[in-house]
């Protein structure tokens, strides 16, 4: 598993919350991973909390109490890193029904549920 504080820990599932309250699993596991590779990309901020709080990306997001579905994705997330199984690639994501027009320079690579997931061209 990747070795975070557990401020950082509590940011992702708190995002994982916030997007995917009611939906498939699988779509929460993704949604970690995208807070994950952000904050291991040049091009956004350091750490998940960062990540999680930055202007304009995960909107209104509040703290707020955090089921236990959530923290269970955070931590299948986390531990596919460890297994080599985590999906580094995808860094967006949104539940929209097309892609928003600023994202030219990313890909479509998979949709589970109501979500879409995106990496850098």
């Amino acid at each position: 598993m990747i070795d975070l504080p557990p401020q950082q820990i509590e940011c992702i599932a708190l995002a994982v919350e916030h997007e995917t309250t009611g939906k498939l699993k699988q779509g929460a596991i993704e949604v970690a991973q995208v807070v994950i590779n952000r904050s291991n990309n040049p091009k956004y901020p350091n750490t998940p909390c960062e990540v999680v709080f930055q202007k304009k990306q995960f909107t209104n997001i509040k703290r707020k109490p955090i089921s236990n579905a959530s923290w269970q994705a955070t931590y299948k997330a986390l531990e596919s890193y460890s297994l080599g199984t985590a999906n580094k690639t995808i860094i967006a994501f949104h539940s929209l029904q097309s892609k928003p027009s600023s994202w030219k320079n990313l890909q479509f690579v998979l949709k589970i549920g109501q979500h879409s997931f995106y990496k850098h061209k």
